[in-house]
């Protein structure tokens, strides 16, 4: 137990074991092929035949011999090997019970590196229930006999027929029901189709129809004929000798307006040799405005120029 604890601690400083979930291969639902590891002389073997013709006979058995007691482990490693090399879908390493030194090849850690090292799917069944070898624990699934792991490997073929039997028979009660269903809803939608009569529906529907477009016709005849009165009235406005009369005094008033915003024009002034003068923007009309240095704009007809008080001089 000793030496079994150490291997133990060596494999998985080594992360041998225990092989993570998330790496473990999965099985194939109805495996064509499984190579099995044991001896050809073995109990296991039996157990493992009887077992896979009973649940799944569609399956072809491939024995990859090897001594399963004993310094057999170059033997188990290299069997393993061309197993995996094989056209199997998936491995099964097994053996039946025994002591623990018989089961001693199991511990070695060249057999649990090499199920480690395994790309096809691998069962490990070796001993009885009780009995735990640390390749197990390198597999990707454990069977607690040959026989479990038999039964891990393959589909029990008659709990799959009834299964699907019963899954068939399932759908053929629904699809009568929803068959039925269908049969009752159609005749149900004739008895309405006969009772409305389609025909009378489309007349009631067309007839509707022409009442609306009727009065849709009514409402723009309506509208272009109030337009058209309205156009009438403006017409005999602008026809009206009073109006016309009232527009032309309009007309003379604003020409008379505009004469007089003409003459006072300041322009007309400057035209005539006058200048209006400016000092930051504000009208000068007297020299106590300016002093000396100030800077004023003098506009003249076309333009301004500007200038700098030398001098202000006032009148007596």
């Amino acid at each position: 137990m000793l030496e079994y604890e150490r291997i133990k601690q060596q494999l998985i400083s080594e992360k041998i074991i225990p092989k993570p979930p998330e790496e473990r291969k999965p099985l194939p639902e109805f495996p064509r092929m499984i190579g099995v590891i044991t001896s050809r002389n073995g109990a296991a073997f039996q157990d493992i035949i009887k077992t896979i013709e009973e649940r799944y006979p569609e399956s072809t058995i491939h024995l990859f011999h090897s001594g399963v007691q004993g310094r057999v482990e170059t033997q188990i490693a290299e069997a393993l090997k061309r197993a995996d090399a094989s056209k199997a879908d998936l491995l099964l390493l097994a053996r039946g019970g025994g002591a623990i030194e018989d089961l001693w090849c199991f511990n070695h850690p060249l057999v649990a590196k090499t199920v480690r090292t395994c790309k096809k799917p691998i069962i490990v069944g070796v001993g009885h229930e009780t009995d735990h070898t640390l390749c197990e624990y390198a597999a990707d699934y454990i069977g607690s006999t040959p026989t479990a792991a038999a039964m891990l490997a393959t589909p029990d073929l008659k709990s799959y027929i009834e299964a699907k039997k019963s899954e068939l028979e399932k759908i053929t009660i629904l699809l009568h029901r929803k068959s039925a269903q269908g049969q009752s809803l159609l005749n149900h939608t004739m008895k309405m189709i006969h009772h409305l009569k389609p025909s009378k529906v489309i007349s009631r529907g067309l007839l509707d129809i022409a009442t609306q477009f009727e009065r849709i016709s009514i409402a723009i005849q309506k509208r272009l004929t109030d337009k058209k009165q309205e156009l009438v009235f403006l017409n005999k406005i602008l026809q009206n000798p009073s109006a016309s009369l009232k527009y032309r005094r309009l007309e003379n008033q604003l020409t008379i307006s505009l004469e007089k915003i003409k003459s006072n024009d300041p322009k007309r002034y400057l035209k005539k040799g006058f200048t209006r003068i400016e000092k930051d923007g504000t009208t000068v009309n007297s020299v106590v405005q300016l002093k000396k240095g100030d800077l004023i704009d003098i506009f003249l007809k076309d333009g301004k120029a500007r200038s700098e008080i030398v001098e202000s001089i006032k009148d007596d």
